[in-house]
């Protein structure tokens, strides 16, 4: 980059740029509806990460990896985080596990567009 060009040339390039970075890294959030993506973090992922106790997940699974020990089953990571959901209808552990670790991720993953989301509103 030229600091030394015209604002023009600059601003023409960046936009160039951004364009090219958005076109091969989508938003990484998706709307839940048909329309297409939604480029901010919105309250329905925050009550989704809720109810799947991202912090928690994350916790635990960070912690397994720094201490160099397996990480939970999907299984007992259900029964550690979400004590009696068997209880509440014969709730699948398995499953639960397995989409609230997907759910961390997906948290996780898109630390960085939340802080840029929220950096705007401030």
């Amino acid at each position: 980059m030229d600091l030394g060009a015209a604002d023009k040339a600059l601003t023409e390039g960046f936009s160039t740029w951004l364009k090219q970075e958005r076109d091969f890294r989508p938003a990484a959030f998706k709307k839940r509806s048909r329309k297409a993506l939604n480029r901010g973090v919105g309250d329905e992922h925050i009550k989704s990460w809720s109810n799947y106790h991202v912090l928690a997940v994350f916790d635990l699974d960070f912690y397994a990896e720094v201490f160099e020990i397996d990480r939970l089953s999907h299984e007992a990571l259900c029964e550690t985080v979400h004590p009696g959901y068997g209880g509440m209808g014969g709730g699948n552990y398995k499953e639960w596990g397995r989409s609230a670790r997907k759910m961390a991720k997906a948290a996780f993953d898109s630390v960085s567009d939340l802080f840029a989301q929220t950096a705007g509103k401030g």
